[in-house]
């Protein structure tokens, strides 16, 4: 594709001949095509800088029906863009050049777009924008607002093809230009070409597209790579081969988005400068390893975690000479941060030269995780960046530049003939092939690219389809488990604002002063500062103003406002500044970092509007680096307290170079801080929490600028998040003793020390000085062990659990999780941590054996032991007093019969803020399960619980749109058995279920014998599978004289009817047989499904059947005939629909064995005999053979107006359960006749 045009024309000629030439697509030239941008805009924007950054601004013209048959007619602009009296009708086109010099942010485009959309209507708006030699395409999607009480159009989220060079089009922005083209198969119309471009502009699919072909890839190189691992074992060169190449592809991934702010040449990946860089470089074979090995691993090992030689650095070969006499080694043998494979160079010093302008990054990621173990003294050989041939990997060139077209994957996947033949590219032309953007799309902005929430998406995926116990990627995990953003988002908003409204109207000073719990390295002292008392002046504000307090927060938190909501209120303000700085967040299943990520954008976010320039956010940061050193200046051992003032005044520094003139973006110590004071992950894979720390360090390098001529091309090395991101157990605690009242002086400055530690460790950015810390903290920590035991009462266990987890093992996930021992955070007073615990917990599994033991000494017992409730559990305990739980589980907490118990000690332990019931619509891609989000406060005063209406709720935006209603506590009790039809069901039909239940007794107080069919087969029971297999005790032989087998359709209302075919040999040898009662006396039988109605029916033969039908045994002192006809009423249907947990179960709603127990019903014996005897004879009337339907239908509706008179329903709420009752019976009638009477209608 050729662009160059746009360079030897002007914006106006470009923007047509691009349509007419490139996109196929004729437009309507506007008569009049020149813009005064301010005075067009001027309701809509009113930045004057970003105005005064515009060159030329023109209406490029108009495409509708008309253009697309070809008719091009100019129109007047202000007809054009006047709101048109119907749908919208067609798309407007703008065209628009910037001053030399000028690149706009991702920022600065969208709100150009969005001002346009504002200006045309209802008619959406094509933005073509010219800076230099390069291009943008965006557009706004339009659509009907779904918001209660909001008619007409919204304006949604821009998308934005952002950075097209003119000059050379890069392949990923090309393909995507491509498919705007009209497709005259499918695009006759605006519409269907406006549908067309949505879909083109839909980042999921080209996400899907790339993680689909990532996927291949994968699996081909699972099966192709080898690495050394431990190096006297040769068996286990592949067995972590699914570990290594997630790691290959987080390293690659990550240099392809740093390489987007040119930190990386281009030159490196480009097959051609590399055959000329390596002596025998095939870029298709499949023998040999030089690409990975010369160019990858010396980048990743010896580049990046080294200074730049410009800047005093040394980045040289290792020199092989320089031999130990003792060992044979090189003196540099496990010395990672020098060159290897100078063999393979046809230059070395050229070589060298290719690596020299990539800056040191720092950050962990990219150390070599070769090394020999402080216990054993193993040699392992994780990464095998070694000159001893034995000690290498094996990672082919085919790999990263050739292509495999016949792959075959049939192992992988159920579907096996599907994945028979399959084609994979090299990774480096995949990556090639996409294009790539270092900045996050939020929810109103999206760069057509591929941005950082990527790489948490394939992680996650990948991460779902590994299974870490056998090694192997597990078959059927083809889905999508990753979060999505609108689901965090919300989850997002939600915790923060019930945050900050809690410290903002608390009665009293509950804050810590700044700086005290952080790391509360050297005590508790403190001196109030300027933000203190703002705190204190601003939550008397609030106090009785909580509903204007929350609309602020929620503009504060909103991406469609600029403004700061607070204004003018400076102690609110800084308040809110000081209460983000000191939030404690935790996602105790952190994953690929989806949440950690989501509450660092909107922290970010939020504090640009308080505090544009960050003087406030500095001040903060100064006034904990102050109070860290007056507290040193109070310590008695002298060597600490040396040691703790120059901690803080390293730490002083370090904050006010942050701050300095280093030319970049203002969000880059925004996130800098929020990422050391308050943003914590856990995760049991090593492997998520590598990738959760990658995504931060990509936030970080957004905001940085590069500029050649300072020190590491201006680009501060990323901070160490070994204590920010752990691989941990989060379930299981670690058993300290009870806390005494004083410490003993040596277990207390060993912990300071260990302490103090974590806490420099973040900021050090040399890797000798990190070097010489880690030997430290390992020294420190075996000091511990053994003070613990003999001083602190510590059981020896737990002493080694704790001091044996070391924060730098890239490969150990530690069997337990601490919050003070791994982020050195304090408990409150209340024994809790973090402000909130945030998170996607896994589910789906049963904890079982000796872990379960473990897990329910720690937590309790839950049902069904499900992790995601002993999740549940855990973040109780981790929650400080009022702090916000906001997890997304599955929605069976709502109506699992097992957790009825649960639910109600849920309202017991938690303030529900909220429960957003996503029960009728998918939320992850490929799973079965539905899900709740619940926002929940560790308070105990719930009197009303939040909730969205779930009727008709088809999709999340349409249900986070409408109003938030409470329910009282006592209904939720009330109805505990399923509390998803209490958000679904209008407040009328919930009083009519009330209405049913009032002095009723459970059906179990007066048929006491309820029972499922009999299970014949089960593998449990010791069945062998030929057994099961060929059901050896079911047969269609009716000379076999076994007895008779019930199918669940052989049950109808009132009657059942054998098939005729089916017996079974009732004998031993069933596998969990019943008494023979249930299937020989007087009876009722009651289908499992009950679509569309319950079918129950009565017998006294000898049947046999499974649990498809439920039994209910004769009871003398009870009429059965009179509980049958109540069972086949509309009103038991009814109240069934409206309360059972598993009646909302798609096509093949379901009655439970405990829903029969529990259904409300008369005291019969307190019923007058002359009512059971005119219900009991309405039954046997309709249990008679041969009786005509119409005459069944007129005995079917007269016992239905009875049960509705027995359970003293008035004619109103009648309507509700049979809204045609009119049909058969006028008001004035029901109300005045009588049960009996009735029965004689």
């Amino acid at each position: 594709m050729n662009l160059d045009f746009f360079n030897k024309t002007n914006i106006l000629e470009s923007t047509l001949h691009f349509f007419s030439s490139e996109l196929d697509i004729k437009i309507a030239p506007a008569a009049k095509s020149e813009i005064n941008l301010t005075d067009f805009l001027k309701e809509q924007l009113t930045d004057s800088q970003l105005l005064g950054k515009v060159k030329d601004a023109r209406f490029a013209g108009m495409i509708n029906n008309l253009t697309l048959e070809g008719k091009t007619e100019g129109q007047e602009t202000e007809l054009a863009l006047k709101k048109p009296s119907d749908d919208y009708d067609m798309l407007l086109v703008f065209g628009i050049e910037l001053c030399e010099n000028t690149v706009p942010t991702k920022t600065d485009i969208s709100r150009l777009t969005r001002a346009l959309n504002r200006r045309s209507f209802s008619r959406p708006v094509v933005l073509i924008l010219k800076y230099g030699s390069h291009i943008s395409f965006s557009s706004a999607e339009r659509g009907q607002y779904k918001r209660s009480g909001q008619q007409g159009e919204k304006i949604g989220r821009i998308s934005i093809l952002r950075d097209i060079d003119t000059q050379l089009v890069h392949a990923g922005h090309e393909r995507i230009l491509l498919q705007l083209r009209i497709n005259p198969l499918k695009v006759s119309t605006f519409k269907e070409l406006y549908a067309q471009w949505l879909e083109v502009f839909n980042v999921n699919i080209l996400n899907k597209e790339f993680y689909n072909e990532l996927f291949t890839w994968y699996l081909w190189a699972v099966r192709t790579v080898s690495f050394p691992n431990r190096v006297d074992d040769d068996t286990d060169d592949t067995v972590y081969n699914s570990e290594n190449v997630i790691r290959l592809l987080t390293r690659l991934i990550f240099i392809w988005f740093v390489k987007e702010k040119g930190l990386v040449p281009e030159t490196l990946f480009n097959k051609t400068k590399i055959a000329e860089t390596l002596k025998a470089f095939n870029p298709n074979a499949e023998d040999n390893s030089d690409y990975y090995k010369a160019i990858l691993q010396n980048m990743f090992f010896a580049t990046l975690n080294t200074e730049m030689p410009k800047d005093g650095g040394s980045r040289v070969f290792i020199d092989d000479k320089k031999k130990n006499k003792n060992t044979g080694y090189t003196e540099e043998y496990m010395d990672h941060l020098v060159f290897r494979y100078k063999n393979l160079f046809s230059n070395a010093n050229e070589g060298l030269k290719l690596f020299e302008n990539i800056p040191f990054l720092n950050g962990g990621l990219f150390e070599c995780l070769d090394r020999r173990d402080p216990e054993t003294n193993i040699e392992m050989r994780i990464d095998g960046f070694s000159s001893t041939p034995s000690k290498q990997p094996v990672v082919p060139n085919v790999l990263f530049f050739g292509r495999n077209d016949d792959l075959d994957l049939s192992d992988e996947f159920e579907n096996r003939t599907k994945y028979k033949h399959c084609k994979a590219r090299g990774i480096i032309n995949i990556l090639n092939s996409y294009k790539f953007t270092i900045e996050e799309n939020t929810p109103l902005e999206q760069e057509i690219a591929l941005d950082p929430e990527l790489l948490g998406k394939i992680f996650e995926n990948l991460l779902a389809s590994y299974n870490p116990e056998t090694r192997t990627t597990a078959r059927k995990q083809t889905g999508s488990y990753y979060t999505p953003r609108e689901i965090v988002n919300y989850m997002v908003d939600e915790s923060l604002i019930a945050y900050l409204k809690t410290k903002l109207t608390e009665k009293t000073k509950a804050f810590q002063q700044l700086g005290n719990k952080q790391t509360n390295t050297f005590g508790n002292e403190g001196k109030v500062g300027q933000l203190d008392m703002h705190i204190d002046l601003a939550a008397g504000k609030w106090d009785k103003k909580e509903e204007e307090l929350e609309s602020k927060l929620r503009q504060l938190f909103a991406y469609e406002s600029e403004e700061n909501p607070f204004d003018g209120d400076t102690e609110t303000t800084n308040a809110i500044i000081a209460h983000l700085s000191e939030c404690k967040i935790l996602d105790p299943a952190c994953g690929s970092g989806a949440f950690p990520m989501g509450i660092l954008h909107k922290m970010v976010f939020a504090l640009g509007k308080l505090d544009p320039c960050n003087y406030t956010w500095k001040q903060a940061q100064l006034e904990k680096a102050q109070r860290d050193k007056q507290r040193a200046q109070q310590f008695e051992d002298e060597t600490l307290r040396e040691a703790a003032l120059k901690s803080a005044e390293d730490k002083i520094a370090y904050v006010e170079a942050s701050f300095g003139e280093t030319g970049h973006e203002l969000d880059y110590a925004r996130k800098l801080f929020l990422i050391e004071n308050c943003i914590y992950g856990v995760d049991i894979q090593q492997i998520a929490v590598q990738i959760s720390k990658l995504r931060f360090f990509i936030s970080l390098m957004v905001d940085q600028r590069v500029d050649d001529t300072k020190p590491n091309r201006n680009i501060l090395s990323l901070p160490n998040l070994e204590t920010k991101f752990v691989a941990a157990n989060t379930l299981i605690p670690v058993d300290k003793p009870q806390q005494l009242m004083f410490k003993d002086p040596e277990v207390e400055r060993a912990e300071k020390e260990l302490h103090e530690i974590h806490q420099k460790i973040f900021f050090t950015r040399n890797y000798s000085d990190k070097k010489k810390l880690k030997q430290k903290e390992l020294q420190t920590r075996h000091s511990l062990r053994r003070l613990y035991v003999e001083k602190a009462g510590y059981s020896k266990e737990a002493a080694e659990k704790i001091t044996q987890w070391n924060p730098f093992d890239p490969l150990k996930a530690a069997p337990f999780f601490d919050p003070e021992v791994m982020f050195t955070i304090e408990k409150d007073k209340q024994g809790g941590y973090f402000d909130v615990v945030i998170g996607n917990p896994p589910y789906g599994v049963s904890i079982k054996g000796d872990y379960r033991k473990e897990v329910v000494l720690a937590l309790g017992k839950v049902p069904d032991f499900e992790i995601y409730y002993f999740f549940i559990n855990r973040a109780l305990l981790l929650l400080k007093h009022e702090g916000i739980k906001a997890y997304i589980i599955p929605n069976t907490i709502l109506f699992n019969i097992y957790a009825q118990n649960y639910r109600l000690q849920l309202l017991e332990k938690w303030r529900v803020t909220e429960f957003l019931d996503c029960t009728d619509f998918k939320i992850f891609e490929g799973a079965t399960v539905r899900n709740l989000i619940s926002i929940l406060t560790k308070k105990n005063d719930n009197d009303l619980i939040g909730y969205r209406t779930t009727k008709n709720a088809n999709d999340f935006e349409t249900l986070i749109n409408r109003k938030k209603k409470f329910i009282r506590k006592e209904q939720l009790v009330s109805n505990n058995r399923n509390w998803g039809l209490l958000f679904k069901l209008d407040n009328e039909v919930l009083d009519v279920i009330e209405k049913i239940k009032i002095d009723k007794v459970p059906t179990s107080d007066l048929f006491k014998e309820t029972s499922q069919g009999l299970i014949a087969y089960d593998k449990y029971q010791g069945q062998d599978d030929e057994t099961i297999r060929n059901r050896i005790y079911h047969s269609f032989d009716s000379t076999l004289k076994w007895q008779k087998w019930l199918w669940g359709e052989d049950v109808t209302r009132y009657n059942v009817s054998w098939n005729k075919k089916e017996f079974i040999n009732y004998c031993e040898g069933i596998a969990n047989p019943r008494e023979p009662k249930f299937f020989k006396r007087k009876r009722i039988l009651i289908r499992e499904i009950t679509n569309p109605r319950i079918f129950a029916a009565y017998t006294d033969k000898e049947f046999y059947h499974d649990p498809a039908l439920i039994i209910v045994l004769d009871n003398l002192s009870n009429n059965l005939f009179f509980l049958l006809g109540i069972l086949n009423s509309k009103l038991a249907t009814f109240y069934h629909f409206n309360s059972s947990p598993k009646a909302t179960k798609g096509e093949f709603p379901k009655i439970l064995v405990d829903d029969i127990k529990n259904f409300p019903l008369p005291d019969i014996p307190k019923i007058k005999s002359s009512i059971i005897n005119s219900i009991e004879n309405i039954v046997k009337e309709l249990i008679k053979p041969n009786n005509k339907i119409e005459e069944l239908l007129i005995i079917d509706n007269r016992l239905d107006l009875m049960v509705y008179k027995l359970y003293a329903l008035t004619y109103d709420e009648c309507k509700i359960v049979e809204p045609e009752i009119e049909k058969l019976i006028s008001r004035e009638d029901y109300e005045r006749m009588s049960i009996e009477q009735l029965s004689e209608l």
